[in-house]
C-alpha cells in the first residue's frame, strides 16, 4: 500500500470536517469528514472530562459533506 491509495491510513493531517450535528440532549456529536467517513463522538461531561471517539462509520465512496 502506498500513501496515494484511498485505503491508506490518514497519517499526517486530520481529514477536513464538512459538517457537525449535535444531538438534542448534547450527548453525541456527529461529524462528516472529507475522508468519506462519519465520526460519532461523545463530548466531555461532568463525570468524564475527555472527549471519546465512539464510532467511525465507513461505507461512502467520497467525502460526506452533510449530516
Amino acid at each position: 500500500m502506498n500513501a496515494e491509495e484511498p485505503s491508506a491510513a490518514q497519517m499526517f493531517n486530520p481529514p477536513f470536517v464538512y459538517s457537525l450535528a449535535i444531538s438534542t440532549d448534547g450527548n453525541w456529536i456527529a461529524s462528516s469528514l472529507g475522508d468519506s467517513t462519519i465520526q460519532l463522538i461523545s463530548p466531555p461531561s461532568k463525570k468524564s472530562k475527555t472527549t471519546k471517539k465512539v464510532r467511525l462509520m465507513n461505507g461512502h465512496n467520497s467525502m460526506v459533506n452533510c449530516l
